[in-house]
């Protein structure tokens, strides 16, 4: 929902940007007709999918930042017992957290996200994985 009225307030920002010449009007009304698009679609769309949140006995560490995160009525919350799962973010093709049965190598989790992006620094980077015990 907060993508929603972000994109919302967006296309209002979008419309009172000027025209004074034809390349702006075009370039602003592509603009507004993408986020018309992007609104319908998300608006016939039910989320699904993970949220991986930080978990913290102090609700001051993560109030007000992306782990402060408020469920709804159908929200289900599953905290496995034992997870052996690696994290894979940033400038990867496919951000995803996937679930592993042994050690993976690194090439295998890059691989499977798709690959490094053009932007990534290949020379740094950082993986973390949680490996049950």
């Amino acid at each position: 929902m907060q993508l929603i009225n972000r994109l919302k307030a967006e296309r209002v920002q979008l419309k009172s940007l000027p025209e004074s010449d034809p390349d702006q009007k075009n370039a602003k009304l592509t603009a507004i007709s993408q986020t018309d698009a992007t609104l319908a679609e998300l608006a016939t769309q039910q989320p699904v999918g993970r949220v991986v949140i930080q978990h913290s006995e102090r609700r001051q560490q993560v109030e007000n930042t992306s782990s402060d995160v408020t469920l709804m009525d159908g929200d289900a919350v599953f905290i496995p017992k034992n997870a052996n799962t690696v994290l894979v973010t940033g400038q990867v093709s496919i951000r995803r957290l996937s679930a592993h049965k042994e050690v993976a190598r690194r090439d295998g989790i890059l691989s499977q996200a798709g690959g490094l992006t053009p932007m990534a620094d290949k020379k740094r980077y950082l993986l973390f994985a949680r490996m049950a015990q």
